[in-house]
């Protein structure tokens, strides 16, 4: 049997891991809200259409979170969680590419997927890493995604001509009306 001493403490790897998730989301929900009029914009969407990218990724997530739990048990949470974070990079891959409001809508409900998973998943992993005794210091890094992340999405978005997406900012894209 080979139990090789890794060069690095597990836990804080699965906290590093679940704080990069946690700030892909949060950035990506505030990128894709201050981006609303330079898609409606883009998409020759009217009001009711546009929202709909907002409220289809709600609404996915509301199904997902408490799903996230029972599907965590079953298959692993290493493994819903990983699924999670590969659908939410995937599905940001994909909303950036999108050439309709519709197909956006879509996108951004297989995003939900992924995004009402990593948070419940992600806790999950990390409080079972840590002993009881270090998870209020765990659950500190937790701040980080929360503070940074509204803050650069909202001057990703403000300050771009075109409006970056997601963990798909360097890659994908949306167009603004100008560019068009």
């Amino acid at each position: 049997m080979n139990t090789r001493k890794l060069p690095f403490d597990y836990k804080w790897v699965v906290a590093v891991i679940f704080v990069l998730g946690l700030f892909m989301e949060i950035m990506d929900t505030t990128i894709v809200n201050v981006a609303i009029p330079t898609l409606q914009k883009t998409f020759n969407a009217s009001g009711a259409g546009i929202e709909w990218v907002v409220i289809g990724y709600l609404l996915s997530i509301a199904v997902w979170i408490p799903s996230s739990g029972w599907i965590g048990d079953r298959i692993g949470t290493k493994r819903t969680f990983l699924f999670a974070l590969l659908m939410f990079t995937i599905s940001s891959m994909l909303c950036g590419q999108a050439n309709s409001i519709g197909e956006l809508i879509a996108f951004r409900i297989l995003q939900g997927v992924g995004g009402g998973m990593l948070t419940p998943v992600g806790t999950a992993m990390l409080y079972r890493a840590f002993p009881p005794e270090e998870r209020a210091r765990a659950s500190t890094v937790l701040v980080i995604p929360t503070v940074i992340a509204p803050a650069l999405g909202r001057s990703s978005a403000d300050s771009s001509s075109t409006i970056s997406h997601g963990v798909g900012s360097s890659m994908s894209t949306f167009r603004s009306a100008s560019s068009d």
